[in-house]
């Protein structure tokens, strides 16, 4: 790999021991993975050596188990500081819904999950007599994504908020059920304890 530029610094608020970065087959570095990223650079800050390899170099499964290893962190990154198990589950959903969507790079969007969005907006569609195609979701879908205000929008709509409250509200009470469910399974709670 030709160092076409200096690494990015990884953050943290302990002494800084390397540098990270990824670089992509044009040989340009960047402090994030992307989807274009072929290899990794690591650099120790007190001597200078580095570490290099490309993504190519390793088996399928090293590359397999580095995948799953990444997904998962990736996700379980979402609800780090998260104290509502509800909200938790909810960061984890929508991040692996941005991930099945082919979006490695993007944050959680605040608000509804998408598939509640698509749900909702297709519920009003079929209330409406009009068919959805794949077509029609993979639009739909691309806008949600590329503009962020589209779903402030779609809520001034009150066919659209009352069918997303709805959906909202079923999938708070399917949680809310198995939460139910796993206090019956536990029995006594703690806090009966005197």
């Amino acid at each position: 790999m030709v160092d076409v530029a200096a690494p990015e610094a990884t953050k943290s608020s302990r002494r800084e021991v390397s540098k990270r970065s990824f670089v992509n087959a044009a040989g340009e570095y960047t402090g994030r993975v992307n989807p274009d990223s072929i290899g990794f650079q690591i650099e120790f800050v007190e001597t200078g050596d580095t570490l290099e390899q490309n993504l190519s170099d390793f088996s399928d499964g090293v590359r397999n188990a580095a995948a799953l290893f990444g997904l998962v962190t990736s996700i379980t990154n979402t609800f780090g500081g998260v104290k509502v198990p509800e909200e938790a589950i909810a960061a984890a959903q929508e991040r692996l819904e941005i991930l099945l969507e082919g979006d490695w790079a993007s944050e959680r969007q605040s608000g509804p999950r998408s598939s509640h969005i698509l749900e909702a907006a297709i519920a009003v569609r079929a209330d409406a007599g009009k068919d959805t195609t794949d077509e029609w979701k993979d639009k739909f879908l691309a806008t949600l994504k590329a503009d962020e205000n589209y779903v402030k929008e779609l809520a001034k709509d009150p066919a659209f908020a009352a069918k997303l409250a709805a959906i909202k509200a079923k999938a708070a009470q399917e949680r809310a059920t198995k939460a139910a469910e796993k206090a019956k399974e536990a029995g006594t709670s703690v806090l009966l304890d005197d």
